[in-house]
């Protein structure tokens, strides 16, 4: 099995330090989750698989068909099927289309979003390797925290600017209690649900090895990782909102009401997931347009060019190190996010690819 890595570095997820209070705390309480999170779900459909018949009578093979693959074939003959999954794959549809797709495709190569980093971490949080020690991530119960105490929880005090005015004077943080069991479920529920990011890499690793065909990084840096990066924010969130409502109670929270509150957490995401499985494509075109109004009614001219600038320019890579991949094989597969599908898929075409069907 070869592994081929372009330009790898360890990536690094950033945490955000304050997030709005007071959401799942409350049983009847939701909120959309907002496009700038891109995906921030997880999946729960199924790929149906539609029998292929060959002019002559006979079936030829099982055509794995979803609305989130896209099947491509250059002009001289080279075909590439672009595969969207989702970076939190709680349900695991994402690693089942992964799986059936090459499958039945039966690649050269194989493409994966990002670098031997997020490789490493795709392997090793699904399971499919495992460090003598450390507990998996998949499978364990995050609800069981033992004999364990509440902990001292930590305030930091503001920032203080050149004048000495505190930053953010107007938003002052949250009242939090001083010890608190919450931190330790929380900590629990983000390891169990980073079990499932990086199941899609980890799948399409594993078949890669399976067939003795090449898997290539195609990165940038941090790609891969958005399910990490979406995982601490939800846990970010999470935290703040049930310390928030332990200070106003006065009182810690029951485990049983820690624990039912990250359980409807987690089934909004699981809810938002399951849109995307079904028309990634409607999703996409959803939220670019919610994203673009909040863009326009929130964020700076100069920063909302400069964060287009970047999202292009993000595109406009992984289809060249696709096209180029491409350049010594004649048929490969991509794994890529979903969100990414139409917009990677749009400049293939621009250069030289044609859609033939959503099916491997």
């Amino acid at each position: 099995h070869r592994l081929e890595n372009q330009g790898a570095t360890p990536a690094v997820c950033l945490i955000p330090r304050r997030m709005p209070v007071r959401f799942w705390a409350h049983p009847g309480a939701r909120r959309r989750i907002g496009a700038a999170l891109v995906v921030t779900a997880a999946a729960a459909a199924s790929v149906y698989a539609a029998v292929s018949v060959s002019r002559r009578g006979k079936t030829e093979a099982n055509a794995v068909c979803h609305p989130n693959l896209s099947h491509l074939r250059h002009e001289d003959g080279r075909e590439v099927l672009l595969i969207g999954t989702l970076p939190l794959d709680l349900d695991g549809a994402s690693r089942a289309l992964v799986t059936s797709s090459l499958d039945v495709l039966r690649p050269d190569i194989v493409m994966v979003e990002g670098t031997w980093t997020a490789g490493l971490n795709a392997m090793l949080f699904s399971g499919s390797w495992q460090l003598h020690g450390v507990v998996p991530a998949r499978g364990f119960n995050w609800t069981d925290i033992g004999d364990a105490q509440p902990v001292q929880i930590m305030t930091q005090k503001p920032k203080k600017g050149w004048f000495s005015f505190a930053f953010g004077a107007g938003s002052p943080p949250p009242s939090l209690p001083e010890r608190s069991l919450v931190p330790l479920k929380v900590r629990n529920w983000a390891h169990h649900l980073r079990g499932s990011v990086g199941t899609d890499i980890a799948a399409a690793v594993a078949a890669a090895s399976a067939a003795g065909v090449p898997v290539r990084f195609l990165g940038p840096e941090d790609g891969g990782l958005q399910g990490h990066m979406m995982v601490s924010m939800l846990a970010n969130q999470a935290a703040m909102e049930l310390l928030g409502e332990e200070h106003q109670r006065g009182s810690q929270m029951p485990n049983t009401d820690v624990d039912a509150a990250l359980r409807r957490a987690e089934m909004h995401v699981r809810e938002d997931g399951q849109k995307w499985v079904h028309d990634g494509r409607e999703e996409t075109s959803r939220s670019a347009h919610r994203l673009a109004e909040y863009m326009t009614a929130r964020v700076p001219e100069k920063l909302r060019e400069q964060l287009t600038e970047h999202r292009q320019a993000r595109i406009d890579g992984t289809a060249s190190r696709i096209g180029e991949s491409m350049e010594a094989f004649r048929k490969g597969a991509v794994v890529l996010s979903v969100d990414q599908l139409v917009a990677v898929e749009e400049k293939l075409v621009q250069a030289g690819y044609s859609f033939l069907s959503q099916c491997a």
